[in-house]
Parts: C-alpha cells; structure tokens; sequence
C-alpha cells in the first residue's frame, strides 16, 4: 500500500485552514474539489477520510451529497458526523428522509443524529423503536425523544426507573431529567419542574441519595434562586449523603437572602444537620451568617460546636476569637485541636494578644496548643514567659 500520510496530514491541514471565517472562498473551494473527488468514487477508507474533511470545512453545499453516503453501511457514521457538525435545517431533513429506509447499526445512528437535532418531525415512528425491546434501537430512540424534548419521552423513561436495580436506571434517570431541561426550554417550565419534583418525592426514604442529589441539582440549574426551597427541605432527609450535596449546591444560590433562610433552617432541624449547615455559611463569605455561627460556638451539641470552631474562623477572623478561646478554655480535647488549626486561620496580632492574656487561664492540652500557635507565629516573647 502507500503511504499517503503526509497527504492526509496536508489535507486535513488545509481544512481547518480554510474553515476559518476570513477564508470563505477557500473552503468553498476546498470543499468543492473534495465532493467532486467523492462524486467519482474510490475506496471506502478514503472516502471515510474526505467526509471527515467535509467536517470541518463542509456547510450547506455539501448536505445533498452527503445524504448518498447515508445509506452505505461503513459511511454512514462519518456521514452523519458531517451533517452534525453541518448543522443546517437541510441537515435534518436528510437525515430524516434516510430514517424510513435505515437499518441495524445505521438505523441507530440516524436515530442518534436525530435526537441531537431536535428534530420533532420523525418523533411518531422513533417513538415506536423507544417501545421495542431491541436494547441498541430502544435507547438511541430514548435519548432522541429525550434531547428533542418531546413529552412521550417522560413516561417511557418513567417506566424504566421503575425497573428493579441492576437496569439501566442510571442513564434512564439521566435522559427522564434531559427530558424536563428540554421541556424547560422550549417554555414548557412546570411540566418540567413538576416531572423533577415528583421524582424527589417518589424517591424520599427510598435510599437513593444519588438520584435525589441529580434530580435537586437539575432544580437549581432549572430554577437558580427559585429552587431555594427544594434545598431547604433536603435539609430535613435523615441520609447525610443527600444533606451534604444539598449543601454544595447550595453555593450556587449566594445572597444576603438565602443565607437567612439557611440561618432559619438550621434552628429547626436535629444536630447533625445543623452542623452541616453551619459548616455551609462559614464557606459562603456572606457576613450575614456570622452571628449565627458565632452563636453556634456556645451550642450544646458537640457536632455543632466542632462546625463553628473553623466556620467561625474563617467567616468572622478577629471577631471570631473571644469565641475560640473560650473553647480553649473549657473544650474537649478534640475540640482544643480544632481551634488551635483554626487560630492559625486567622491573621495578625491578635490571635498572639488573646492567647497572651489568657494563657494563665489554660488547661494543660491548650497551653501546649498556645505554645505550638507561639511558635508558628515566631512569638519568641510569648514562649520566652
């Protein structure tokens, strides 16, 4: 065989070249001598190579005679490729116009190309194949439904969530919320969002904190600021997985008003979960929360306390201090740990001063905490006394 590699390399070259908008009568040209090199044929590798090229360069000259590569067995795919990045209303039209007559591996692609159209026109009969019971055909069929946002998507997907585990219920949870973002904007917003929140109910208590998680994190892409209250009650869930991925969400809605509302949650719901929260607002670098979690400093929960020592810190920095060196002073032992890290947080001189005056005051396990901060801050007076 030769080795047509450095002709490869010059063509594909050249493509990405005259692709650029400043070279229009370049790719045009280009992509004019590669159609009419495909038009007299040659071995099935190279024509493969050239369509790729018209990947790049091609636009809607090359459409038609693209759609004669679609009912070819080992060209159909870069074909379809072409027309995908192509991307033109003319693109779908052939595609669909190939869909009646595909079959087997082109069947699926075409479906595939389909669905990444959006293309509403062939809905009816790929809906049939969402139905059927061949494995590759029924899931391409389901993700063209999905991602063109077509409403017979919902509860075909519904159905397949209902299947015991060891299914495809991961990718199906995965098209169904595909489904309710489409929906969403095509201006269809509460199909959309009452399709995510009955899921979330459909899923509570069920342990399924993966689903939960994905099902809120479309809510608040959905929604933004909106979704606030679907955060809020995740909150009272008993999984911690769930809990804390509400949490991390939850830095997606900032503001003075959210922060309350997080500030109010955490007054209402048990130990653990408040924690969590209070965890949450010392990440958000929104002062609004400050004195809630300087007020979780003195709880009676130990979780609640170990949450504010570093939240604490790292919100409030010197008005945090009189707060952690009162857990210097009378904590625990793990809590003396945690304070001393979270002094370290906190820059300048007062941490020294506050450690200075009351050092006297001390336990034992937080003279040696005081000693190491000393050190740390190179106070060489302070370990001199």
């Amino acid at each position: 065989d030769v080795d047509d590699s450095r002709v490869r390399f010059a063509l594909s070259a050249l493509a990405a070249y005259t692709s650029c908008e400043r070279n229009e009568a370049g790719r045009k040209l280009l992509a004019g001598v590669i159609l009419d090199v495909l038009e007299k044929g040659s071995r099935p590798e190279v024509n493969a190579f050239l369509i790729r090229q018209l990947q790049t360069c091609g636009k809607s000259e090359a459409v038609e005679p693209l759609a004669a590569f679609l009912e070819d067995e080992r060209l159909c795919e870069p074909a379809v490729r072409a027309l995908l990045a192509i991307r033109t209303p003319g693109a779908a039209r052939v595609l669909g116009k190939a869909f009646p007559s595909a079959k087997g591996k082109r069947l699926v692609t075409i479906i595939k190309a389909l669905g990444e159209l959006g293309d509403f026109s062939t809905a009816k009969e790929i809906k049939r194949y969402a139905a059927g019971k061949e494995p590759g055909l029924k899931w391409a069929a389901l993700y063209a439904l999905a991602n063109s946002g077509h409403e017979s998507a919902a509860p075909l997907l519904s159905k397949e969530l209902r299947k015991k585990a060891g299914s495809r219920r991961h990718e199906a949870l995965s098209l169904y919320l595909l489904t309710a973002r489409r929906l969403f904007e095509k201006g269809k917003r509460e199909k959309a969002v009452n399709m995510c929140s009955g899921l979330l109910r459909s899923a509570a208590g069920k342990n399924d904190p993966h689903r939960q998680s994905m099902v809120l994190s479309t809510l608040v892409s959905l929604l933004k600021e909106k979704s606030l209250d679907f955060l809020l009650s995740a909150l009272d869930s008993p999984d911690k997985e769930y809990r804390i991925s509400a949490l991390k969400t939850a830095r997606f809605i900032p503001g003075p008003y959210a922060t309350r509302k997080w500030m109010e949650k955490a007054e209402v719901v048990n130990a653990p979960a408040r924690a969590e929260i209070i965890a949450m607002l010392g990440q958000r670098d929104d002062q609004t929360a400050l004195p809630a979690v300087l007020a979780a400093l003195g709880g009676k929960d130990p979780k609640v306390r170990l949450a504010a020592i570093p939240a604490s810190a790292r919100l409030g920095k010197d008005a945090a201090i009189p707060g952690i060196m009162g857990i210097l002073i009378g904590g625990e032992p793990v809590e003396v740990i945690l304070a001393r890290q979270s002094l370290l947080m906190i820059a300048g001189e007062k941490v020294i001063a506050a450690l200075a005056s009351s050092f006297s005051q001390l336990p034992p396990v937080s003279r040696a905490a005081a000693m190491d901060i000393f050190a740390a801050r190179l106070a060489k007076g302070q370990l001199e006394k």
